[in-house]
């Protein structure tokens, strides 16, 4: 078992966590013994606003006294991955009697609800980041995990890159969650308004760069100010704190055994890829980056550093990151860029349905990226290019004298744009068939040209318009049977 000395010196987590051992037991002894780390850790971590650590001896002896009934909960779940809801909360109410009320300030018991189901996940297989927090969410019911996945170890991550010592990052991590836990033991001892304060102060260090700045740490010191005027003790956040640092140890692992390796530099390329989308992404919308800052609720400076050094933000961040950008976190990241849509594997019982006129014209609306077919005179030719929906209806599109395209005008031609989701496995077609005449009148063109969304993406050389009028426009959508 773990002694006291080793629960003071937390070295546990400053080593990745290992794949699970083939050994049950020691499979057990290791998962609980990182549990307890994780809590060391947390109760360590000074200062903390609000919360005690272990400045004084009376603390450092009460995290020693907690080392025992922490690990025989934490080794009941490890061992027995199974446990039910409520098998897994008499485990926790048995350790919790065992713990006096001045380690419950220690965050103790709020550490024991939310690791055990995260222990008791990764001893039950899971092997990502992901993956254990969803079973133990769907064990325990908490619905505590995505404050950590999405900003606590962000939080933890951007500090680190930034260059700031473990116990900065850390407490940035801690702050994170207090910005954004709606930390039920503060409401109810100190009542909503000291939430409030709570989470504008801790946001406010935040939004400064984190405790590692110097406009940081005189907001932090404002923090503290307000948690010991007012009594705020913010015991929930500490113990999500603890689950933060457990998770912080298996990210190191959270890659699938059968994921190629990549070589470094093309590993760096792509990653450095990532800046130049976010930085595009942010151009398209007009957004400075304490604009993207304010959406995303991170710093700018880690989004500088997204920007300017290759990095690999966690999955949450890069979700709640492209939501901002209004794009989805596989364009952002470039997953898709070389690789042609619909690899996923199809859904149960899809349904193909035809879409009407209005819902095909709707979907064309505005402008985008279609493919124009027609023939030429080596033959049928599909050339994709940009193009604008005109007032009228038409399908405007611009080319350079001399190219291949010229050859549609006068021409019946048809002209496709779909969009799929490979994420659902679904997706959408529409098809035109009109006929493609090239504009003459210059006061046509230069309306078109006036028009926004219509530069070519390969080169603003292309002046010389066309348009498709259609005759016939209609779709098809790929749906989930129970959607039709």
């Amino acid at each position: 078992m773990t002694t006291a000395s080793e629960i003071r010196d937390a070295d546990l987590l400053d080593r990745p966590l290992p794949r699970l051992p083939g050994n049950p037991d020691a499979r057990a002894r290791d998962l609980a013994e990182r549990a307890v780390a994780a809590v060391a850790a947390q109760v360590l971590l000074t200062p903390k606003p609000g919360l005690a650590d272990h400045t004084s001896d009376a603390r450092g002896a009460s995290l020693a006294a907690a080392a025992a009934p922490l690990y025989d909960a934490f080794h009941a779940a490890a061992s027995s991955p199974g446990l039910s809801a409520s098998q897994l909360a008499a485990v926790r109410e048995e350790a919790g009697a065992r713990l006096t009320d001045e380690e419950g300030l220690l965050g103790l018991a709020q550490a024991l609800r939310a690791l055990l189901p995260l222990v008791a996940a990764r001893a039950g297989g899971a092997d990502t980041v992901r993956e254990v927090c969803a079973r133990a969410e769907a064990a325990s019911g908490l619905g505590t995990y995505a404050l950590i996945t999405d900003f606590a170890l962000p939080a933890l991550h951007e500090a680190r890159a930034l260059g700031h010592d473990e116990d900065t990052a850390r407490l940035d991590a801690l702050l994170a969650l207090m910005a954004r836990r709606q930390d039920p033991a503060v409401a109810a001892s100190r009542g909503p308004l000291a939430v409030r304060m709570l989470r504008r102060d801790a946001a406010s260090v935040l939004e400064a760069g984190g405790r590692g700045t110097e406009e940081g740490t005189q907001r932090f010191a404002v923090l503290e100010g307000t948690v010991r005027r007012y009594g705020i003790t913010p015991a929930d956040s500490a113990g999500l704190l603890a689950a933060t640092l457990f998770l912080d140890a298996l990210e190191a692992t959270d890659t699938p055994d059968a994921a190629p390796a990549e070589p470094a530099a093309e590993h760096l390329e792509r990653l450095t890829d990532l800046g130049r989308r976010i930085a595009a992404h942010r151009a398209r919308l007009g957004l400075s980056l304490p604009d993207l800052a304010r959406r995303t609720e991170a710093s700018p400076s880690y989004l500088r550093y997204l920007e300017t050094h290759p990095a690999s933000p966690a999955p949450g961040f890069l979700t709640r990151l492209a939501a901002a950008l209004e794009t989805t976190a596989e364009e952002l990241s470039g997953a898709l860029t070389d690789v042609p849509p619909g690899l996923a594997r199809e859904r149960r019982e899809p349904a193909l349905v035809p879409l009407s006129e209005s819902e095909a014209r709707s979907l064309l609306a505005s402008h985008g990226v279609g493919r124009l077919a027609f023939t030429a005179p080596d033959g049928p030719v599909v050339v994709p290019l940009n193009y604008r929906v005109t007032p009228d209806g038409g399908l405007a599109f611009r080319t350079r004298p001399g190219s291949v395209t010229n050859a549609a005008g006068g021409q019946r031609v048809a002209f496709e744009v779909d969009r799929i989701d490979d994420a659902t496995s679904t997706g959408w077609s529409v098809l035109v068939v009109g006929t493609a005449r090239a504009v003459a009148d210059a006061d046509t063109g230069a309306a078109l040209d006036a028009l926004p969304g219509t530069a070519p993406w390969a080169g603003r050389d292309r002046d010389r318009w066309f348009v498709v009028t259609p005759h016939r426009v209609s779709g098809r959508r790929i749906t989930l049977s129970d959607e039709a």
